[in-house]
């Protein structure tokens, strides 16, 4: 099975980041609100599951929809910009 490249890893990381951004909230005592998905390793343990379960025909799409990504400046966005390529992409489907 093939693997992430280290870029394709920095977009996974921060499409997990606009899925579960960080939120500021003022009465936030534990943080819960204020950690992002990737602070707890969800991208990890998604990374994981794409190189175990999914296909080897679908890991390789999704490399390719990571490398698109990575074409658009994706990992560098702030999170309003990410949000917006995804609604974007998410219009095309």
């Amino acid at each position: 099975m093939p693997e992430l490249t280290p870029v394709q890893r920095e977009v996974l990381r921060a499409l997990v980041d606009t899925a579960v951004p960080a939120l500021p909230v003022d009465d936030d005592p534990t943080g819960f609100w204020s950690t992002p998905g990737s602070a707890v390793g969800a991208h990890e343990a998604v990374e994981q599951f794409l190189s175990t379960v999914v296909p080897e025909a679908d890991f390789l799409g999704i490399q390719q929809l990571l490398d698109g990504m990575t074409m658009l400046g994706f990992q560098h966005q702030e999170r309003a910009a990410r949000e917006a390529i995804l609604g974007s992409a998410a219009a095309l489907a």
